[in-house]
């Protein structure tokens, strides 16, 4: 899988601060400081001496409002991945596997065919199931089920093509089906005991899919699963960034072994350091991350792989 290499350009607030102390008013591909003022350029004709010249200019003007100023790589911005699942704002009462058979409406194993916002409030989401097996007669072959985008309101949201174990209620002001986090849903792997407590199901329309290579190198399990320990650095796994520049949309998949493969990032700039978002820093970032080890994620005591995404 290659990498994405973009620079997406966002104003962040070095670039704001200096804007209201008098500099320059774009980045450097777009404007150039001259003798005469700022004289525009085409994105095409914009040079590394034009950047330069702006970056002097920049410096410059901070420096005559008395504000503070490092080097161009005095401070870098130091990263160190780890891929933590977000803590979450919600507050549940826990039940058991059979108390909250009794309390739902629906309870299915199904495969996630589709997740779409629904209008007009994009807050919430519809699944859309394949039921494959359920502990109800008479339920449909699909099935939707609405629940909340956000973790902090127990919203419950699963993976388009994942297999899960649902737990879906009903409430008496709401016609749609809804499930939560507070529930005992689970992804399949993670649904062992709550499937031998549930006994025989009422309707199989499908076997349920095996499960032997889940977490091999080739079929690496996704972040999203519960019951996995995350990857975890085996050492000290840092990565110096000049001033600035960012990474986004990380995703990387960790194997058993603890090495990086499938490496996939954005590189962003500030509008004022633009022109640092080059070939030669992607491949620099590349080379470094892929050479780091962690302990890899972990599924029932084994260790797997896992694909792993940073924000």
């Amino acid at each position: 899988m290659s990498s994405r290499m973009t620079t997406a350009i966002r104003t962040r607030s070095a670039a704001t601060e200096l804007r209201r102390k008098g500099g320059v008013r774009s980045s450097c591909c777009g404007t150039c400081p001259s003798g005469n003022g700022i004289a525009t350029l085409s994105r095409s004709r914009a040079s590394r001496a034009c950047a330069e010249r702006h970056a002097a200019y920049s410096a410059a003007m901070l420096r005559s409002r008395g504000a503070p100023l490092s080097r161009r790589y005095a401070l870098t911005a130091v990263i160190l991945l780890t891929f933590a699942r977000s803590a979450l704002g919600c507050s549940c009462v826990t039940k058991s596997v059979r108390e909250e058979r009794k309390d739902a409406a629906l309870v299915f194993v199904g495969q996630v065919t589709a997740v779409t916002d629904r209008q007009p409030s994009h807050w919430t989401a519809t699944v859309a199931f394949e039921v494959l097996q359920a502990w109800n007669r008479g339920i449909a072959k699909t099935l939707n089920v609405v629940t909340s985008r956000g973790g902090g309101s127990c919203g419950y949201l699963p993976e388009v093509g994942g297999v899960y174990l649902i737990f879906a209620h009903r409430d008496p002001t709401n016609p749609h089906l809804q499930m939560t986090l507070c529930s005992n849903n689970a992804p399949l792997l993670c649904a062992g005991t709550a499937l031998r407590e549930l006994g025989r199901p009422a309707r199989r329309d499908r076997p349920l899919p095996r499960l032997d290579d889940a977490g091999s190198d080739d079929a690496p399990i996704s972040q999203s699963i519960s019951c996995a320990r995350d990857p975890r650095p085996a050492r000290e796994s840092r990565l110096h960034l000049p001033r600035w520049v960012e990474i986004r949309n990380f995703s990387a998949t960790i194997l058993r072994d603890g090495a990086v493969r499938d490496l996939e990032f954005d590189l962003e700039c500030a509008d004022l350091v633009e022109y640092e978002c080059t070939s030669e820093l992607e491949r620099r970032v590349r080379a470094s991350i892929e050479s780091w080890i962690y302990e890899p994620a972990t599924l029932n005591g084994r260790p797997v792989a896992m694909r792993v995404r940073y924000p």
